[in-house]
């Protein structure tokens, strides 16, 4: 089971990697963006009763989402911060200072990350009256703005601030969002980016709602999402089915950077990190 990676993450760095064994490895990555403040993590399989699901930092400590809650790790301490046994995705909003949760039973959960205490909960309808689950493929969060993409169903929108939330880009144009799989809010050129199953790429001027879809080459079907800006070239960064690609925003176009089946998706400055075949990966972007 060690083999079986369930999460990358980079912070100054530092690439972090969790596996299904319940094992978090730090590892140096080279990069000429070496940071100063190098954190150390020593933790050796202290969830291997549990599946991590996902890991985030913030001033050099880390939040770790697990099947049973959320655990804070700093200065060489573990402990569990907030139980919650259907967590799906958490995003930190560095502006507001707060990391979200997101919840079947309690909709969205806010914890203040300056003292790590409980916020509240907001009811997001999406949730009531279901006993299913409802499948949150993805989270993004600036300043009190915070996206989710919804299987079956499309965006959803939530103004933290007001307590207002609402889909949005469910229908736009020609596209009818019915399986989104990832989701990225680029702030600084204002625009929202999804991959969907059926669709593909699809690119959202928040400014004047217009969405611009991108077909993936070879009808391949996109899983997950990330951003890249190299010295003012923007690049998408696409897992799909069959094969990685990079969209040039520029140019419009899709490249293929490797024609592999890959997993567990992350970029850090210009290069892409992912596993294939429980192996880790790097390419220059």
């Amino acid at each position: 089971m060690k083999d079986i990676i369930t999460s990358l993450f980079i912070y100054k760095s530092q690439l972090y990697t969790s596996s299904l064994d319940g094992n978090i490895s730090q590892t140096d990555i080279e990069t000429k963006y070496i940071s100063d403040e190098k954190v150390e993590f020593s933790l050796n399989k202290y969830f291997s009763e549990t599946i991590i699901l996902d890991i985030k930092a913030y001033k050099n400590k880390f939040y770790i989402l697990t099947r049973d809650g959320l655990y804070k790790y700093f200065d060489s301490n573990i402990e569990k911060i907030k139980s919650i046994d259907d967590a799906q995705v958490i995003t930190i909003d560095g502006e507001l200072k707060t990391l979200f949760i997101v919840s079947d039973s309690r909709g969205l959960v806010g914890i203040n990350l300056n003292t790590d205490n409980y916020i509240d909960d907001i009811n997001i309808n999406i949730f009531s009256n279901s006993d299913k689950q409802t499948p949150i493929t993805s989270i993004t969060a600036n300043n009190g703005i915070i996206f989710l993409s919804i299987l079956n169903a499309g965006i959803f929108r939530i103004d933290y601030k007001s307590k207002q939330s609402e889909f949005v880009y469910k229908k736009m144009q020609k596209i009818e969002l019915q399986n989104p799989q990832d989701i990225y809010h680029n702030e600084k050129d204002n625009e929202l980016a999804i991959v969907d199953f059926d669709y593909g790429l699809i690119i959202i001027n928040l400014s004047n709602g217009v969405a611009i879809g991108y077909r993936l080459p070879n009808d391949d079907v996109p899983n997950s999402l990330k951003f890249v800006n190299n010295f003012g070239n923007k690049f998408y960064i696409v897992q799909a089915r069959k094969a990685l690609y990079k969209f040039d925003v520029s140019n419009k176009e899709f490249i293929q950077l490797l024609n592999q089946q890959v997993s567990n998706l992350t970029t850090y400055y210009d290069k892409a990190y992912f596993t294939h075949q429980g192996k880790l990966r790097i390419l220059n972007v």
